[in-house]
């Protein structure tokens, strides 16, 4: 089906480039099929880590590899960015900060949302390597005053922030068609009208594109506080004079983000 569906649109499958991975916990390894996976011909077999447009996912979805990847090209950055450093003034040093270390870091971090703290302290490792080499601090200074002067938000903050613009896009109608379809508020369910939360209209929901089946959403799904304050936003600002720093407000309250 998928190699059929490729020429239909022109496109030519190389299968023996192509890979897949099984996204299940290990305590359910036992229900995978036993029959192997074939491709126009060409049997499969599955990885443990697959790579999509530069993100890299684990059969578990825990992210780990993707942040060890991102945390190694970073620091890579870093330490060339380092050498020069003494030839640069600290505007210059900022610009290459935010050209080759932070745009890396904001990269669809959406897919980091809701990970472990532990797995999003090595991303904050990179981000306050780069803060203390642009305002040329040492390495044990503090962290806070210089993230607050170059106006950096720290790595969960930076993450709830896209949930937040990507969010406030999908219900004023400026994001793509797809995604605004996909984002639907919890009183317009059938099957959860009865919920005290349909009332309030602060609660969202990500259907699953395949089935909408919002139990089977593999996008992450908004806490109730985030999706309070986006709602809260969109009510309160005007859409064509939109400005971020509402959103940032909104982003730096520590919120939690559920995945499902």
């Amino acid at each position: 089906m998928l190699a059929a569906w490729m020429r239909s649109n022109r496109l030519q499958l190389n299968s023996d480039k192509t890979e897949f991975v099984w996204c299940i916990p290990p305590r359910r390894h036992h229900q995978l099929p036993a029959d192997q996976l074939t491709i126009d011909g060409t049997p499969l077999s599955s990885v443990n880590t697959v790579r999509n447009l530069c993100v890299h996912v684990d059969n578990d979805l825990s992210m780990a590899t993707h942040s060890t990847q991102l945390v190694n090209s970073c620091f890579a950055a870093l330490r060339q960015i380092c050498s020069i450093r003494r030839s640069l003034p600290r505007s210059t040093l900022s610009t290459l900060a935010t050209s080759f270390i932070m745009t890396r870091v904001d990269y669809c971090n959406v897919v980091l949302a809701g990970l472990p703290q532990c797995e999003l302290q090595q991303l904050q490792t990179v981000v306050n390597a780069a803060a203390r080499l642009t305002a040329g601090a040492q390495k044990y200074d503090h962290v806070t005053p210089l993230l607050k002067d170059l106006h950096w938000l720290r790595v969960p903050e930076r993450n709830t922030y896209k949930l937040c613009a990507l969010t406030f896009r999908c219900l004023n109608g400026l994001a793509l068609q797809y995604l605004s379809e996909l984002l639907q508020p919890v009183s317009d369910l059938e099957s959860r009208q009865r919920l005290r939360s349909s009332s309030t209209q602060h609660q969202l929901n990500w259907l699953c594109r395949a089935c909408d089946d919002p139990r089977s959403a593999t996008a992450p799904l908004l806490s109730p506080r985030l999706a309070h304050e986006t709602v809260c936003l969109t009510h309160c600002t005007d859409c064509h004079h939109w400005n971020s720093s509402n959103l940032i407000c909104a982003a730096g309250q520590f919120v939690t983000v559920k995945r499902s």
